[in-house]
């Protein structure tokens, strides 16, 4: 399925404003949670030997997970899609892994379902599912 495709599918309007006040509030858990999985997960091994590129890792994942919260908080899927395009380029240009945002991303969602109740992170990971596959295709080299 082309990037385009994925990306036609993104929508927010399943996540209820409830829902993602409560991702916010559980953000500090699953930003540690998204950390421990970059530092722990094969093929990012350059990454945890590396103290500027962690430092980089660690910045992405707090700003994607704030980018997430304003975006769906304010429905603006376009925007998050946007801002994953400039940081795929900022992060390739800096050296890193083509799968390091499929699983940013990935570990987000399991960080989702990890610190929120089930009926609030259902809509959540679908979104994040959604997302994920995007980064996938791009991370192979599928064009948008």
């Amino acid at each position: 399925m082309p990037m385009e495709a994925v990306a036609e599918q993104i929508h927010f309007g399943g996540i209820a404003p409830q829902d993602i006040e409560e991702f916010h509030r559980q953000r500090e858990k699953i930003l540690s949670a998204v950390c421990d999985k970059i530092v722990h997960t094969p093929g990012l091994e350059t990454l945890a030997g590396d103290e500027e590129k962690m430092r980089l890792a660690h910045e992405s994942a707090k700003i994607f997970i704030e980018n997430f919260h304003a975006t769906v908080k304010y429905q603006l899927p376009g925007a998050l899609l946007e801002y994953l395009d400039w940081l795929r380029g900022f992060l390739n240009s800096r050296g890193f892994p083509p799968a390091f945002l499929p699983i940013l991303i990935s570990a987000v969602r399991t960080g989702a379902h990890a610190f929120l109740e089930i009926y609030n992170s259902d809509e959540i990971g679908a979104v994040l599912l959604q997302f994920r596959k995007r980064e996938e295709l791009a991370a192979q080299g599928v064009s948008a």
